[in-house]
């Protein structure tokens, strides 16, 4: 069985004159009984918290008595719990609040992990934005997740006109269509068909790397190296697709120049060659020609 942890009760006048307390809300707030019933008593906190707390109160009608809010505690140690408050306005037969009901839980280990997981989450996002790749990531729905700063220079398509489309908004800035791109084809091996890709090679379990050209919005193209690999959830089980694309336009124009420069070698070697047999071939005969002839035995 699983303990459930203690409310923290207290329910105070208007004036914040405190009528009933628990044992739970005292240790929350590191008084007695004795300290805090038929005593006004406000929990030391912020003071943008104390304004939003009375505003929060104000707001209870009695068509809508009931709210809650989130707010920070100043502890004696100068420490900081963060509480959720459940609270209940009470009112009298003519509308007016005679007590407020409140029920506080300590949310701060919770507040804690949010936080964390913000702050890991920014600095994931700074990692991907700093990447010098373009990057994009889609859920196994197809709607996008990332859609980093480098897809964003490469295409000219800003990240929050991206992120959450779906139906293949990816492929577009890159095809000028909707079609499917390597992320599909590593959820859905079906669709290979239809891609604008020639080849498509499985280098490592479901990862998947080809090449094509790419014409963006703004009419440049582009030679283009993709690779794309499943993404798993926490169980193992394949949540999305991401993509890296990577700029090879430099290095086809290289391969192309040191072809054509080949080819020129190899022509400049088979004229020369050609050359060197003719020049041989004349000083041959010419040394024929010169060659003293002996005389005949008579």
């Amino acid at each position: 069985m699983s303990k459930t942890r203690p409310r923290r009760l207290c329910r105070f006048k208007p004036d914040r004159t405190h009528v009933f307390v628990n044992a739970a809300y005292c240790a929350l707030v590191g008084k007695t009984k004795e300290e805090l019933i038929g005593r006004k008593f406000i929990p030391d906190s912020p003071r943008e918290d104390l304004e939003a707390t009375k505003k929060h109160l104000h707001s209870l009608t009695p068509e809508n008595p009931r709210g809650s809010m989130t707010q920070r505690l100043i502890m004696p140690d100068g420490s900081e719990r963060w509480v959720m408050c459940n609270d209940r306005a009470i009112f009298d037969k003519d509308g007016k609040v005679t007590e407020y009901q409140s029920v506080a839980r300590d949310i701060t280990e919770q507040k804690k992990a949010k936080d964390a997981l913000k702050d890991s989450e920014k600095t994931l996002q700074y990692i991907i934005d700093f990447l010098p790749d373009a990057m994009y990531a889609i859920d196994i729905s197809g709607k996008v997740l990332v859609w980093n700063r480098a897809a964003e220079v490469m295409t000219g398509v800003p990240a929050g006109q991206m992120l959450g489309k779906s139906d293949r908004e990816y492929a577009v800035p890159f095809y000028g269509r909707r079609v499917p791109t390597l992320v599909d084809i590593v959820l859905h091996p079906d669709c290979s068909g239809q891609s604008p890709y020639e080849h498509v090679q499985r280098i490592r379990g479901m990862t998947l790397i080809s090449e094509s050209r790419a014409t963006f919005p703004d009419g440049r193209s582009m030679e283009i190296w993709i690779k794309a690999s499943p993404l798993y959830d926490h169980d193992g089980n394949i949540s999305g697709a991401l993509s890296v694309i990577h700029d090879v336009s430099s290095y086809k124009r290289l391969e192309a120049a040191l072809t054509q420069a080949n080819r020129k070698l190899n022509l400049m070697s088979a004229v020369t060659r050609h050359g060197i047999l003719n020049k041989l071939t004349a000083l041959d005969s010419y040394l024929d020609l010169i060659k003293p002839k002996r005389p005949r035995p008579p």
